[in-house]
């Protein structure tokens, strides 16, 4: 069982920073120099409940081929690390790397209308992990990954991908 605090730190973490719920974590930095929170994303209406399903990464990219996975994957193997989405997903992949039980810990991605919503940071993190980084690890490629599904009317609908 993880201690209460580091759990927070994890979630927040794997959430891109984007809908922390936790007191002493929204809207901070959290330590380690993680970043600051991002805009959120899309966020279920009350009473809404999302289908849902378990998808590996290989399965998860090739249904709804979330953005800017390859491009992330591609500078990293160029050392071009100039663009703060290579850069933040970077800090994810470290941070996955060294603390692999962070995967187990991961809010569930968002579909809307059957598009690809959140959760894009963390999937460009897998992907980079998985081709890269720890290539060596089946983890990446074999873990399911929750994916909740929503209607557009369901959701209050936010900026993230």
């Amino acid at each position: 069982m993880l201690d209460p605090t580091r759990r927070q730190q994890l979630l927040a973490l794997a959430e891109g920073y984007s809908r922390a719920k936790f007191p002493g974590v929204k809207g901070k930095s959290l330590p380690g120099k993680l970043g600051k929170p991002a805009d959120p994303g899309p966020s279920p209406k009350k009473g809404a409940k999302p289908g849902e399903e378990h998808l590996n990464l290989g399965d998860t990219i090739a249904k709804y081929n979330p953005p800017y996975h390859q491009d992330v994957l591609s500078d990293v193997k160029k050392g071009d690390h100039s663009w703060e989405v290579t850069k933040r997903v970077v800090q994810y992949a470290k941070h996955m790397k060294k603390n692999p039980e962070s995967i187990h810990e991961m809010p569930p991605m968002t579909v809307v209308d059957g598009k690809w919503k959140d959760g894009s940071h963390r999937i460009a993190a897998l992907h980079l992990l998985a081709n890269h980084m720890d290539k060596k690890n089946p983890l990446w490629k074999e873990h399911k990954l929750k994916i909740h599904h929503y209607k557009s009317s369901e959701v209050d609908d936010g900026p993230r991908l």
